[in-house]
């Protein structure tokens, strides 16, 4: 099979995501240690009880969707930890979470240059602020992106697969979609789009990518 548009993931695949950085900043922002910050920080309301949740929920995922502005959101967690957030301090350190994974880039900007395949498209759940500072301290330029905050919604929802179909123009099965969750991975293949996970999750970048260079050789994209 030959594959024209590779879909990839933006967060964990060619940017390592490293909130450790960001919550610590924050931390020293607001006054409060950097454990009360995280809590605060991913604290959500379900009924009367609250609940510590992830980066894909609550008000996090409102900014990923768009629901909320990213304004909107500065000023929620001004409420939230009872302290004023300036937006020239904020954004900063906001975006600050990304570490090249430079094995990845330089693969991606093998296969397009050695024409491999024709167009790389990125897919991410990311909000307007940080997709760009991932781009950027890549030094990658995608041929189209494919982000939440202007679908409205998160992967796996099919309605990122389907506005990536029209950007690459090509049937699903000329396309391959590398992402580092499962689910995504597996939503990409209902479409009929080769999917391959990345997983850094479980054995961490280096070994991640030796293994997926293994699978696309099997598929016919590298030699």
């Amino acid at each position: 099979m030959s594959y024209r548009v590779l879909f990839s993931d933006v967060g964990n695949v060619i940017a390592l995501l490293v909130f450790d950085g960001f919550v610590k900043a924050l931390a020293e922002m607001v006054g409060l240690d950097v454990e009360t910050t995280s809590q605060l920080l991913y604290l959500e309301m379900q009924g009367e009880t609250s609940v510590r949740t992830d980066y894909l929920k609550g008000i996090h995922q409102d900014i990923l969707t768009g629901a909320i502005s990213p304004e909107r959101y500065r000023r929620v967690l001004e409420e939230r930890f009872d302290r004023s957030l300036p937006a020239e301090k904020f954004w900063p350190i906001f975006v600050d979470i990304f570490e090249p994974n430079v094995r990845i880039i330089a693969l991606w900007e093998r296969l397009r240059r050695e024409g491999r395949v024709e167009r790389i498209i990125m897919l991410s759940d990311a909000d307007p602020h940080r997709v760009m500072r991932a781009l950027e301290i890549n030094d990658f330029r995608p041929d189209a992106m494919v982000v939440s905050y202007e679908v409205g919604q998160l992967k796996p929802h099919e309605a990122m697969f389907r506005r990536a179909l029209e950007l690459a123009q090509v049937p699903p099965e000329e396309c391959i979609f590398v992402d580092d969750l499962a689910d995504n991975v597996a939503a990409a293949r209902e479409f009929g789009i080769e999917g391959v996970q990345y997983l850094i999750g479980s054995v961490g970048a280096e070994a991640a990518t030796d293994i997926l260079i293994g699978e696309l050789r099997a598929l016919g994209l590298l030699g």
